[in-house]
């Protein structure tokens, strides 16, 4: 499905299960991906974060990086998930 631009909703949650902390920072140094701060504000910093930490954050994705949602089903897994694709044809497993 097309991203729609007049939509409520301006983002997305990253499944950082499925990323290593290394891609985590690679992204959010790229700003492809960002997470609220304590004074929640939208953040990029990865130098705030600890490697064990990144688990139980919730990074996001913002809309206006996506051309489209799709669910596709993953063989190698057995089931289906979301995949977000990014402008640049990135593609980025997401929560819906």
């Amino acid at each position: 499905m097309k991203v729609l631009k007049n939509a409520e909703q301006k983002n997305v949650i990253l499944d950082n299960d499925l990323y290593s902390w290394e891609e985590l920072k690679h992204m959010l140094l790229t700003e492809t991906i960002w997470y609220f701060d304590s004074d929640f504000r939208p953040s990029y910093d990865s130098s705030l974060i600890y490697w064990n930490e990144y688990h139980d954050m919730e990074f996001r994705v913002y809309l206006d990086l996506v051309d489209e949602i799709k669910v596709v089903y993953n063989k190698q897994w057995g089931f289906y998930e979301n995949i977000a694709v990014l402008k640049n044809g990135t593609k980025l497993h997401v929560k819906l």
